[in-house]
């Protein structure tokens, strides 16, 4: 099995990539851990859709800090996937925040396909819900309980990205690219922009009411 194969390769030789985020996390205080396996992971997150398939499963060059400003900690990590066509990775900033607890959803790119999601009754011709909504999709498991709990800001937010994938469910938010690895120098750019979308997730929408 390949990722074996990988597992004992790594056991005394750290590739580049490995590397790079060791380098970065001492630059910023964090802490690193080279490989786990998947399966050794909260039962919380293995319910997200980037992570179907009952292939073998890693997360490598593991990156774990709080977040500063707001009550959250942050995992940044190469998700691999090792499919019949060869290895999948993706690189995925986790949130996890005790003082939020979201209906599952999943925001990602649109393809060709109809918007399924009903933006509620949100505020007409802002720039931003527009060029989210002619860009972006929302598959949620309680569409009403979902608008609710996404602002108008944080979809703004969102629409200023490209190919940007976020998934959401119970204290757990995923920010990623499907099937892109984020080069180290641009990992703090994301992980600024996933931490800002959870500060408008927790904070945002009930300014929205008043």
């Amino acid at each position: 099995m390949e990722e074996v194969l990988d597992d004992f390769i790594s056991s005394f030789w750290q590739n580049d990539r490995y590397k790079e985020l060791e380098r970065l996390a001492e630059e910023y205080g964090w802490e690193f851990t080279p490989r786990a396996r998947f399966s050794e992971q909260a039962t919380a997150l293995k319910g997200f859709s980037l992570f179907k398939g009952k292939r073998g499963k890693r997360i490598t060059g593991i990156l774990s800090a709080p977040v500063k400003g707001i009550p959250c900690h942050v995992r940044i990590y190469d998700y691999v996937y090792y499919s019949d066509g060869g290895k999948k990775k993706t690189t995925v900033i986790e949130l996890t925040c005790e003082q939020i607890y979201l209906s599952r959803f999943h925001i990602k790119p649109k393809k060709g396909i109809t918007n399924i999601f009903n933006l509620g009754n949100r505020k007409k011709g802002s720039t931003g819900l527009e060029k989210f909504s002619a860009h972006y999709h929302i598959d949620a498991a309680d569409p009403e309980s979902t608008d609710i709990q996404i602002p108008d800001s944080a979809l703004g937010l969102i629409a200023n990205n490209k190919d940007v994938s976020l998934e959401g469910e119970g204290h757990l938010l995923l920010y990623y690219s499907n099937r892109k690895l984020i080069p180290a120098h641009e990992l703090l750019s994301d992980y600024e922009k996933a931490v800002e979308i959870m500060d408008r997730l927790l904070h945002d929408r009930e300014k929205e009411f008043v």
